[in-house]
């Protein structure tokens, strides 16, 4: 169980880069920030083996320290008052580091309340270690949350101007601490983040974010229980919704919908050209998948895909 949490905690976070990378591409240091994605991805290889519990929280801890490390990268407005230098906690020592520790901390009751709600123990955990008094379970489970719930989240409201530097308290130890107003801001942020829609990717329904949590801890449930099989961590994205539309709507443009994701087009090859880089600049190339089928004599058997790799081969009969 240990090893699932850590492994859904570093794809959301490489998810997390990649997206910032996409959104922020002529703000920050490309080469950093693939190479930090590509770090994330081979300790996601190595997760994917049985390793004993203290390899997979040193695991855990190079990827904290690779994300971390480029955080900074993300955050394009207020630059003077908001920067990061290192995760830092009890007391937090600058304002990106208090605004995530409160995002962290209303995460945490969020996912204690739905692990009660089904009737497990918050306290008995498989990667944080049992203390007194400390929810270790909770701890394991909102591990991933973290990265698309807290972290995306304090980097809207950063450069977005939803928080600013007034909204928190420097004191003479160096603790920083949030600001009642401010506080309240973050709160309706938060509240507001968990009313956006995912689609669940092992039920395969629509809910929003913050159901997320009691689904999650009902699988987790099930699965102690025996009821199922194993337990799918939710590695999930609320863009996947957006991107389909967007995708749609490019290819309504030059065509027709054939099905609920098979588009009919005529384009000659300039419209195609523009069309095809269009679908690119569209999608996330590490989840989404394309596939484009040329017809009439010219074209004849040519497939192209681009993204995340295909589910079947091309050789032999097709039906579309």
């Amino acid at each position: 169980m240990g090893r699932a949490f850590v492994a859904s905690k570093v794809y959301n976070s490489r998810m997390v880069l990649q997206r910032a990378l996409r959104d922020h591409l002529d703000k920050v240091d490309e080469s950093l920030i693939r190479a930090a994605v590509n770090r994330l991805a081979a300790i996601l290889d190595h997760l994917r083996g049985d390793l004993p519990l203290d390899k997979v929280r040193g695991f855990e801890g190079e990827a904290a320290q690779i994300y971390f490390g480029v955080f900074d990268q993300f955050i394009t407005s207020q630059k003077r008052d908001f920067f990061f230098h290192q995760r830092s906690r009890r007391p937090p020592l600058d304002r990106v580091n208090c605004l995530l520790s409160f995002l962290y901390t209303l995460l945490m009751h969020d996912v204690r309340s739905a692990l009660e709600c089904v009737g497990l123990d918050p306290a008995v955990g498989y990667l944080h270690r049992d203390r007194p008094g400390r929810p270790s379970l909770a701890l394991d489970l909102m591990e991933e949350f973290r990265p698309v719930v807290a972290d995306r989240l304090a980097l809207s409201l950063i450069n977005l101007g939803q928080v600013k530097a007034k909204g928190f308290e420097i004191r003479e130890s160096g603790a920083v601490m949030m600001e009642d107003e401010a506080r309240k801001t973050v709160l309706v942020a938060y509240q507001k983040r968990k009313q956006s829609e995912i689609v669940h990717p092992f039920l395969q329904e629509k809910m929003q974010l913050g159901l997320l949590f009691h689904a999650q801890a009902l699988l987790l449930a099930r699965f102690l229980r025996g009821d199922l099989d194993g337990y799918d961590v939710s590695t999930t994205s609320t863009g996947g919704q957006r991107r389909l539309r967007r995708v749609a709507k490019a290819c309504k443009d030059y065509g027709q919908r054939v099905q609920f994701s098979v588009f009919e087009c005529i384009v000659d090859p300039a419209q195609w050209a523009v069309l095809r880089q269009r679908l690119i600049d569209e999608i996330e190339e590490e989840q989404d998948s394309l596939r484009f089928y040329f017809l009439g004599s010219n074209w004849k058997r040519r497939v192209e895909h681009i993204g995340a790799k295909a589910g079947f081969d091309q050789e032999g009969p097709l039906i579309i």
